[in-house]
């Protein structure tokens, strides 16, 4: 029996600073890679690995194929153990992680993938995930204090399918695993707004994918420190 507030048996409170070696798993392996970022994550996997290394990690990342071998050989072992729940996340990643020890060797096993989100904004920035981001309304002339959109509250502020004030947004979640399976840390950071809104004179604007959508250095790199924040201390 557990008491209310022990660490769960093996846990190790210093787990951070003996973590040398890391494998970091593709990004989106355990969730389909949302249509608009597809062909354009590649830079967050570059600023991620970049990131872990320059904090002194070893880091190795896997192919998608043999990722995605181990992640099923997981789920063969979790109805093996427990028939049920072996469709879930959480119940497959201990195995899968112990199934990747046997042929890498590893401290942490990073499970990252990008998600659609709804950011809120005031027609000039969206906020979401702990980042902000200016937003802009192409073709409409400059105002307001940041010098985007057209007026405060933006043509789409109110609209009912981006769920009241909102835009869509992308961000990184990563979960981070021991060798032996157990979780470590989860942690989310925004990366970027994904829409810009066209003027048009038959519907008034039209909502399109941003053409430099993961093309900003700055703002990956922020995203990436605020997803890894619980294993790797975020710079000052």
């Amino acid at each position: 029996m557990l008491v209310s507030g022990c660490p769960a048996p093996g846990w190790d409170p210093d787990w951070k600073s003996k973590a040398e070696h890391v494998l970091v798993l593709p990004l989106n392996l355990v969730a389909a890679m949302p249509e608009e970022v597809v062909g354009r994550s590649e830079s967050v996997d570059d600023v991620m690995l970049d990131y872990l290394a320059k904090h002194g990690k070893s880091v190795r990342a896997i192919g998608f194929e043999k990722a995605t071998a181990a992640w099923r050989e997981g789920e063969g072992d979790c109805r093996s153990a427990e028939p049920k729940g072996c469709d879930r996340f959480a119940r497959v990643a201990p195995f899968a992680a112990r199934r990747l020890r046997a042929t890498h060797e590893y401290d942490v096993m990073l499970v990252p993938y990008l998600l659609l989100r709804g950011a809120r904004t005031n027609g000039y920035t969206a906020s979401f995930d702990g980042v902000e981001r200016r937003v802009k309304i192409w073709n409409y002339p400059v105002n307001g204090p940041y010098g985007y959109g057209p007026y405060p509250y933006g043509p789409y502020a109110y609209e009912p399918w981006f769920g009241g004030s909102r835009i869509r947004a992308v961000s990184l979640k990563v979960f981070g695993y021991s060798a032996e399976g157990q979780k470590l840390f989860d942690g989310i950071g925004g990366i970027d707004v994904v829409d810009q809104f066209e003027p048009s004179e038959e519907y008034g604007y039209t909502v399109e994918v941003r053409e430099k959508l993961l093309r900003d250095p700055s703002a990956i790199y922020e995203g990436v420190t605020r997803a890894l924040a619980r294993f790797v201390p975020r710079p000052d």
